[in-house]
């Protein structure tokens, strides 16, 4: 996949990286604070993925768990359409993976705020939250045609060890596809974000003599989740769904050190299949199994993996 983005530079000298700082945690607390005194329809849910974890290879092995969080506060309509409706919105995610072998562990802990407007065509029913998630329960309404969010957006990230660490200050567009029946489902959900990112710890900096200088950063997002089953003949696989993430990350006004390391262009990609047992099957019942295959990093790591996972979804609770 060939993308092209033009980025304008910015320099960021020591007083405005402070104030930068100083900002970026005034409005994270603003976000977390809002869903406090919102008044709105409330959405959360909280799942926890227990899971096995092996390189591509097969020689490594390792236990892990995923986790992930997600709150969304919707205020009554500002604006209604004949083809949906305009309403605030505040949203906050937390999301990641612990591996017992750090080696293999090439996805990134984020915990993120967002504020901003969705449109909602058709009148979405929004009850899934979240771009990543391993498990088939999606939304059922099948006249929706999912939502469009308009975002400002702050962020934690850091790799498992801690030793690299960004604060991260943008703007996100993106559209989310809640469809899971006929071929409907197979239109992806992507999002788009222009960002500030401030290096709050970096061990690759340190050991390279570099300053933990400020520079912008551009992703790209990019999901499908869809119901496979309903299209394959065998009963029994009538539970399956499949789940593509691909995700792009390019920086500007890094220094040629780092750039050199590959550290400016980052892509992750996984796939993951997932199958919820029925409902007679004794302990076994209700059970969501997944398999999944990822490739590369999310930043702030710092070196390329390819890992297979085979685990559990653990929903513990979603209202």
């Amino acid at each position: 996949m060939n993308t092209s983005i033009i980025c304008p530079e910015k320099k960021f000298s020591t007083v405005s990286s402070s104030n930068f700082s100083l900002t970026f945690v005034l409005i994270l607390v603003g976000f977390f604070l809002s869903p406090a005194v919102a008044v709105g329809q409330d959405r959360t849910s909280f799942e926890v993925k227990p899971k096995f974890i092996s390189g591509d290879s097969f020689s490594d092995f390792a236990i892990g768990v995923s986790y992930n969080f997600a709150y969304r506060n919707s205020s009554s309509a500002i604006v209604k359409t004949a083809y949906g409706e305009i309403e605030p919105t505040v949203q906050a995610k937390a999301q990641g993976t612990v591996v017992s072998d750090r080696d293999l562990n090439n996805e990134a802990l984020i915990t993120q705020a967002q504020v901003g407007f969705s449109f909602l065509a058709g009148q979405a029913n929004i009850d899934d939250l979240s771009l990543e998630t391993d498990t088939g329960d999606l939304p059922t309404d099948k006249g929706d045609w999912g939502y469009f969010d308009f975002l400002a957006i702050g962020r934690h990230e850091t790799d498992q060890a801690f030793q690299e660490q960004n604060l991260t200050l943008g703007a996100e567009a993106g559209y989310f596809n809640v469809q899971v029946v006929g071929p409907k489902s197979f239109i992806p959900s992507l999002a788009v974000a222009y960002e500030y990112v401030h290096p709050l710890e970096s061990d690759i900096r340190n050991d390279l003599n570099l300053e933990k200088s400020d520079h912008s950063r551009f992703r790209f997002e990019t999901s499908l989740k869809c119901w496979v089953g309903q299209f394959l003949t065998i009963k029994s696989l009538e539970p399956l769904h499949l789940h593509i993430d691909f995700r792009y990350y390019l920086s500007n006004d890094l220094d040629s050190a780092l750039e050199q390391r590959s550290l400016d262009e980052v892509t992750y990609t996984s796939a993951a299949l997932s199958y919820k047992s029925g409902k007679n099957q004794g302990p076994l019942s209700n059970i969501t199994y997944f398999l999944k295959y990822a490739d590369g990093r999310i930043p702030p790591n710092t070196e390329n993996d390819s890992t297979i996972s085979l685990g559990i979804v653990f929903p513990l609770g979603q209202q």
